[in-house]
């Protein structure tokens, strides 16, 4: 479940816990079926996709049809994506997206909520724009993601190790995107430059001893940790030819 993203989202609809409406499409007809049971716009991702590739807003049947060209194009040998509904979030400020992130670690089934990393705003097409430790939040809105995360996890059946839960900043309260069964590529790196917190060592200790550690207090973190993303171009391109490498080297 924490690698299948439609089983995911059946999970935590059959306990209560997110109710985001999504339909498994392989194929034009099951992507027509989608649309019409979910209705414009909606958004489609590979089930067990990574980095935001083959995310997309879906509006008509022609956005699926070249968003599966796409896919195959590029080589992910995906056959099967999730359709949901389009979730508009609320950015707290102009520079940032509108979905943070939830690090957490858990031994025994109990949780550490180490921190939350917000994002900064994208291009175009879902893709993201970098990271931003900590997040800019209030406590009301923090303490609802916590909550919505520790009852995902709860209801996953996480019991030990790393999750990176992505949350929606809806209103009146949040939703899941997804979570990952893993530490972010970035987040261990952001940690230890905002917090001097260990990520990766305080997993090891939670895996080998279950002691938890204490979540990073965010109004004590004396840096700002910024990870910036630099987007190729919307779509799928080929690449000819690099020039100016050596006067770079």
């Amino acid at each position: 479940m924490l690698r299948d993203k439609s089983l995911q989202r059946h999970c935590l609809a059959e306990a209560g816990v997110d109710m985001v409406t999504s339909v498994v499409v392989g194929d034009r007809d099951g992507a027509a079926a989608a649309l019409r049971n979910i209705g414009a716009p909606a958004f489609i991702k590979p089930i067990d996709g990574v980095g935001s590739a083959g995310c997309a807003r879906l509006d008509t049947l022609g956005d699926f049809s070249r968003l599966f060209a796409e896919v195959d194009l590029c080589g992910l040998g995906q056959a099967r994506f999730v359709v949901e509904e389009l979730l508009e979030g609320l950015c707290p400020y102009p520079s940032f997206a509108d979905y943070v992130s939830v690090e957490t670690i858990s031994a025994g089934g109990d949780r550490a909520h180490v921190g939350l990393t917000g994002r900064i705003r994208g291009p175009r097409g879902f893709r993201e724009g970098g990271y931003v430790f900590p997040a800019a939040l209030d406590s009301t809105r923090r303490g609802a993601l916590l909550n919505l995360v520790d009852c995902e996890l709860a209801a996953l059946g996480v019991q030990d190790g790393v999750t990176h839960a992505e949350v929606k900043l809806t209103s009146p309260e949040p939703h899941i995107l997804e979570v990952n069964g893993r530490m972010d590529g970035y987040i261990g790196d952001l940690l230890l430059r905002a917090a001097g917190f260990d990520m990766v060592k305080a997993a090891l200790v939670a895996s080998a001893l279950g002691s938890l550690p204490r979540p990073i207090r965010e109004a004590g973190v004396p840096d700002v940790a910024f990870q910036w993303f630099l987007s190729s171009p919307e779509g799928v391109w080929r690449l000819d030819g690099l020039q100016g490498c050596e006067a770079a080297l």
